[in-house]
């Protein structure tokens, strides 16, 4: 099973071919990717990529 996350890239300015379709480039604002994939591993670990903390969730107080 996928275990998908947001990633972006470490350097908003730098340019990268997204690995799965190289005539483009991979999105400034990131996208969801599942980090078990080797490519994807790859790109984390050496610091090409970033994963994006998800957002806090909010409790729901019950009166």
């Amino acid at each position: 099973m996928a275990n998908l996350v947001k990633v972006r890239l470490a350097e908003p300015n730098h340019r990268m071919p997204d690995p799965f379709n190289p005539a483009l480039d991979f999105p400034a604002d990131g996208k969801l990717v599942d980090v078990e994939d080797p490519v994807w591993m790859q790109l984390i670990n050496d610091g090409s990529l970033v994963v994006v903390p998800a957002p806090a969730k909010k409790s729901i107080k019950e009166t």
